[in-house]
């Protein structure tokens, strides 16, 4: 049997080698990203995630405007009338 130190200590080295596997495998996709980017392509995942970014962004711009609007009707009602 082990004790619970050793495991612990098991534990931690493997979650050390886990971390350093993604860090290794985040920059291999970021390397990968950039070259298809100077090629005029993207991975599917980036792509997805620009369109979500845009669409968030084409509501937001929505709804500041209609705001504004509201906004500008309530002003003049209350000055006007």
């Amino acid at each position: 049997m082990s004790s619970r130190a050793e495991r612990k200590r098991a534990e931690r080295e493997r979650r050390k080698q886990e971390a350093r596997q993604k860090r290794k495998n985040s920059w291999k996709e970021r390397i990968e990203e950039f070259k298809l980017n100077r090629q005029g392509k993207t991975k599917r995942r980036r792509s997805d995630v620009m369109s979500r970014h845009r669409r968030t962004d084409r509501i937001l711009t929505l709804l500041i405007a209609i705001v504004t609007l509201l906004l500008i009707i309530a002003w003049i009602f209350i000055l006007f009338i």
